[in-house]
């Protein structure tokens, strides 16, 4: 039986030359307000004591996306605000956990994830897709090398 081969051809774009002009665009121009009203929608779930995970899970992406884009300079001033908005939300999900999946805010929480969610807009303001994409490598360089801060769930 012959040695099966570890040659594996690599991915390429159906069309480079679209991508490479796509990655100029800002995001707004892409399209991207069908992902704002979700996030919006989360926090108002939050806010009004309804939400269920998949709101928190939500929020938690909008947050990260916004600190790796504060990585990469769109939005660096704001870099003590996002880490205060993502300790906020560490916490109510923590506690939202211990409470069987509720999920209750502080007013302070609620101000500094208000305040974490719109910087996060004004970014996708700014943002081009190519840098959208290189956020979104960080985040998931992030999670795959076990760097993210990690909600347990409740054992029982």
């Amino acid at each position: 039986m012959r040695k099966r081969s570890s040659y594996r051809p690599k991915p390429q774009h159906p069309n480079p030359v679209a991508w490479l002009v796509n990655g100029f665009k800002s995001v707004s121009q892409a399209g991207i307000v069908n992902v704002q009203i979700k996030n919006h929608q989360a926090i108002d779930a939050l806010r009004k004591g309804v939400a269920d995970r998949e709101d928190i899970d939500t929020i938690i992406s909008a947050l990260n996306i916004a600190e790796a884009l504060q990585r990469l300079g769109i939005g660096d001033e704001y870099k003590d605000d996002l880490r205060a908005a993502q300790d906020a939300l560490y916490a109510v999900s923590k506690r939202g956990i211990d409470r069987e999946y509720r999920f209750v805010l502080k007013a302070q929480e609620l101000t500094a994830i208000n305040l974490g969610m719109e910087i996060h807009d004004a970014q996708l303001e700014v943002t081009t897709i190519k840098h959208m994409e290189d956020a979104l490598d960080i985040v998931i360089s992030e999670i795959k090398n076990r760097r993210a801060r990690v909600i347990m769930e409740k054992t029982e």
